[in-house]
This record gives structure tokens, sequence and C-alpha cells, in this order.
């Protein structure tokens, strides 16, 4: 952390990134580890460390250092982590709110680890706690096309206007599981259901006349759909 927030540069962007971070991403499953080995205020910033659940803290060597990381008070309320001797590796406070409580961690080898995993994965599959891949299930992969990219793909080249019944018929050959039951309708009904399929993404049909096609109709030009973004 020391070296985030106090960077000349980036300190404002990491700290605004950090106390978002730390708000919202726990409804997401996700826990933001930050770790400082100098825990002075210009490390631990207020509106960083006040948005932090629980705290750990190894041996300090002032009532300062161990407010900065416990929080204010901490050290008035008996959470003295300066009282943990530095010979006593993996000792700290562990606090979670006003209350806390002394801890020691303990060094686990990479093979040790291994046993452990294996151990939490068996309890957790029997408890019925577990799913998707950790459980063996495969994982499809999840199809982030929309029908604007549908439409790109059957555009006919070179084509500046297409009525609406006719881009349905190309989209039914193109993606039949999703556009098929469309041809089940009227024309007039299918490009209906197109016009409605497009106003999420403030796309309009338009009254189109096409003399080498069909007369009138509904339809789009290729001008009214957005190009496909960078990576598309």
């Amino acid at each position: 952390m020391q070296e985030l927030f106090t960077h000349d540069d980036y300190k404002n962007e990491a700290t605004s990134l950090a106390t978002r971070l730390i708000k919202k991403a726990r409804a997401y499953g996700i826990i933001l580890i930050l770790l400082t080995q100098n825990p002075d205020a210009p490390s631990l910033l207020t509106s960083v460390s006040s948005s932090v659940g629980t705290r750990l803290c190894l041996a300090v060597m002032d009532w300062r250092a161990n407010n900065n990381v416990l929080g204010t008070g901490a050290y008035d309320r008996g959470l003295r982590a300066m009282d943990i001797s530095v010979d006593e590796q993996g000792t700290g406070i562990l606090a979670r709110g006003r209350e806390g409580i002394t801890v020691r961690a303990a060094f686990i080898k990479q093979t040790e680890a291994e046993d452990i995993s294996k151990r939490a994965l068996a309890l957790r599959t029997a408890a019925g706690t577990l799913s998707g891949q950790s459980v063996g299930a495969q994982v499809e992969e999840l199809d982030v096309e929309t029908v604007v990219d549908h439409l790109r793909s059957v555009w006919p080249d070179g084509v500046e206007s297409v009525h609406s019944h006719r881009l349905v018929e190309a989209l039914a050959r193109f993606r039949p599981d999703l556009y098929r039951p469309w041809l089940e309708m009227d024309a007039a009904a299918a490009s209906t259901v197109l016009s409605a399929a497009l106003k999420p993404f403030k796309i309009s049909t338009r009254q189109l006349t096409i003399r080498e096609c069909c007369g009138g109709a509904k339809g789009l030009r290729w001008a009214d759909i957005p190009p496909a973004e960078d990576g598309d």
C-alpha cells in the first residue's frame, strides 16, 4: 500500500478506485486484501481504511502505527500490537469492528497447502456447498452476441438498405435456434418483432422504398447500424 498510495502520479486515482472496490466488491464475492510494511497516515489513508471491516496488525513500534491499522482508539480499548515481541513471528491483533483478539498465523508450505485444499474441497463437496467447475461441471462459453451483431453478419455486401422481413429471413438462416420462430409470422409481424428487438439498442426501423426488391416496407439502412466496437 505504501508504494501505491504515496505515488506522485497514481495516489489519487488509486485511492478513489480502492475505496469504491472495497465498498462494492463484497457483493460480488471479491475481497480486497491490502498490505503495508509502513503503517503511517500517508500509507493508510482514512478514506480507504475506514471502509475496511477486518484488520490484522503484527508487531509495531508505537501506538500511532497501532491505531493506524486497528482503528482510532484501538490502543485505549486494549488492542495493543506494540506489546507483541518482534520474536513472536506471525502473532498479531485481529480486529473486526471494535473487538479484537490475539491470533497467530501459521507458515504453510506449498505441499501442505495442497493437502489442506484437497481436504477443504472434499468437505465442501460432501456438504453440497459447491457448484460449477469446482465439482467437475463443464462450463459452456457464454454467448454475448446481440441481434445487432447478427445483423452485421447477415447484411449483404455493398447494399445500403434492406427490408425487415428480408433481414428476418437471413437471421433465421444464420441462427435458426433464435430466429426461426419469427418466420412463422407474416411479414408485417416479423418486421414488428425485429423493430422491438432493436429498441434497446436505440435503432429504429423506417419506411423504405427499394425498387429493385419489393417496393415499400419497413426496413433498415446499413448506416443505422452502429459499427462494431474494437475487440468485437
